[in-house]
């Protein structure tokens, strides 16, 4: 469990990797050691992130508008996080083994 949420893994036999948490969903090619996978969802003018980090990936941080950020919640490769009200997510961030972050725009919701 990630914040009172569960977040359930499979693997399918083509090889993808497969997570679902209350209300969001997807599945990754693969999980190499340095990658994220995630999946954003509305609920109630809020905004769920759940997903995978690989074996490197240290920490996963949603950047939001207005300058805010939250540090997601990362365990047993997994992570899961319902962001605040009024902020919209514009960024995912992976901080990798070392300290090294790789930004990825989230492009606006409307």
């Amino acid at each position: 469990k990630l914040r009172g949420a569960t977040v359930t893994v499979t693997s399918k036999p083509g090889g993808n990797v497969c997570f679902s948490a209350p209300g969001v969903s997807s599945c990754a090619a693969t999980r190499r050691p340095e990658q994220i996978a995630y999946a954003t969802s509305h609920v109630g003018g809020r905004t769920m992130i759940a997903g995978l980090a690989g074996s490197k990936v240290r920490a996963v941080i949603a950047r939001l508008s207005r300058g805010g950020a939250v540090w997601v919640e990362l365990r047993q490769g997994s992570f899961y996080a319902l962001l605040p009200k009024g902020f919209e997510l514009r960024a995912v961030v992976k901080v990798l083994a070392g300290g090294r972050r790789v930004s990825f725009p989230v492009a606006a919701s409307r």
